[in-house]
C-alpha cells in the first residue's frame, strides 16, 4: 500500500515540475541529499521493522518520494537529462535491495513458524 501511495505522490509531483518548471540549479543538491536521506530511512526501516504497520506505510511512501527527488535533484544540479537517467537506475538498485531485504525478512518469518508450508 506505502509503495502504491508514495508512487501515486511521486507521479503527481513529477507532473507538477514538470508543468511549473524545474527550478534554479542552486536547489539541486539540497533536494538531492534531502532523497538520499529518505531513501535511506525508508531501506533502514524494512531492514529493522518491527511489527509497526502505519510506520511500514509511511516508510514505503517515504522511500519513494526519495526516489524522486534524488532524480529530481540530480537532474537540476547537473541539469543534464544523462545523469537523471543514471539516478533512475540507481532507484532501481535501491529497490531491489529493499525486496531483497523483505524476502530475507520474510525467510526469518517463515524458519520459525512451526506450520508444515515453508514458502521459503
Amino acid at each position: 500500500m506505502g509503495l502504491a501511495l508514495g508512487s501515486s505522490l511521486a507521479a503527481l509531483a513529477m507532473a507538477a515540475l514538470i508543468y511549473f518548471g524545474w527550478g534554479p540549479e542552486s536547489i539541486g543538491l539540497p533536494i538531492l541529499l534531502v532523497g538520499f536521506v529518505l531513501v535511506g530511512l525508508g531501506l533502514v526501516e524494512t531492514a529493522v521493522h518491527r511489527k509497526h504497520q502505519a510506520l511500514h506505510v509511511v516508510a514505503n511512501v517515504v522511500l519513494v518520494i526519495g526516489f524522486l527527488l534524488v532524480v529530481f535533484g540530480t537532474a537540476v544540479a547537473t541539469q543534464n537529462g544523462g545523469y537523471g537517467l543514471i539516478a533512475i537506475v540507481l532507484c532501481l538498485l535501491w529497490m531491489d535491495a529493499r525486496v531483497q531485504i523483505s524476502d530475507w525478512k520474510h525467510a526469518d518469518v517463515c524458519e520459525s513458524c512451526s506450520q508444515g508450508c515453508k514458502s521459503y
